[in-house]
């Protein structure tokens, strides 16, 4: 993914911390996320927000890093799954953890301190 661009993704409720709540509901009210509530699923509900809406551009380009290494270690954590959960396939995934913990101890991002 290139710097500027995002694509929207879909994401389970649970992924969220419960201080989520009240800003995912009036998200969903006012209709920029929607909610498959049989499975829980949520999104934004349009793509053209990821462009149109200039303050979430900031937040997400000011998060990116974090962002990034998220989808990385949950993308490496699904291919490992499919793989067989074999143990000696985790030393691979060291560096990326160790990478995404080093981002979380940072200050708090951007858009969770606007969002929350």
């Amino acid at each position: 993914m290139e710097p500027g661009t995002y694509r929207r993704r879909v994401a389970s409720l649970d992924e969220f911390p419960p201080e989520a709540a009240p800003f995912i509901e009036r998200m969903l009210r006012e209709r920029l996320l929607v909610l498959d509530g049989a499975q829980s699923r949520i999104e934004v509900a349009h793509e053209a927000l990821l462009d149109a809406w200039p303050d979430l551009r900031a937040w997400l380009d000011a998060d990116r890093v974090v962002l990034v290494r998220v989808e990385e270690v949950t993308l490496a954590a699904s291919q490992w799954r499919a793989a067989g959960r074999l143990p000696e396939d985790l030393r691979h995934f060291g560096a990326r953890i160790s990478d995404l913990r080093a981002a979380r101890l940072t200050p708090e991002p951007p858009l969770a301190t606007a969002l929350f």
